[in-house]
């Protein structure tokens, strides 16, 4: 119950941000300003469950932002977890493979975690026994890697 009350206040507080949002993205989405604010738009809309709005906005975001940046390997996660959350499994793969293929270190973790689980939940087993070994060999102290089975049954 408490969660669906915090997407309701989410929803609510988007409402009310969503038309001075939408202004200063026409006016300013193509500075770098505008393209942080993008991002935190697209991260808005993601927290209340309009995962086409942010799925939307996060590929506009992209555009702006230079390879190997930490906003770039934001964009790229967010997109992720948005597609992953659509059910759009494969595209989130590509996004969190993005972030692996990077040059920002920051998110790599996590985007192999998810890749891992993303693997698990589609049945690829082989990529699910190679990515579940490469975070544990590249990030022995990512807690969460310890939760996940050797095989997709468990």
């Amino acid at each position: 119950h408490a969660e669906e009350l915090v997407s309701q206040d989410a929803q609510k507080a988007l409402d009310a941000a969503a038309p001075d949002f939408e202004n200063l993205l026409t006016k300013y989405g193509d500075r770098q300003g505008g393209m942080a604010g993008r991002l935190m738009f697209a991260q808005m809309n993601y927290q209340a469950g309009r995962t086409e709005v942010a799925m939307e906005q996060y590929t506009k975001a992209m555009k702006g932002f230079p390879e190997g940046s930490y906003a770039l390997s934001a964009v790229w996660s967010g997109l992720g977890y948005a597609q992953a959350a659509s059910g759009q499994y494969e595209d989130a793969i590509i996004s969190f493979a993005k972030i692996i293929a990077g040059q920002d270190t920051v998110l790599k973790a996590d985007a192999l975690y998810q890749l891992t689980l993303l693997y698990r939940k589609t049945g690829q087993d082989a990529e699910y026994g190679k990515t579940l070994q490469a975070l544990r060999d590249k990030y022995p102290g990512f807690m969460y890697a310890e939760m996940l089975t050797e095989s997709t049954d468990g």
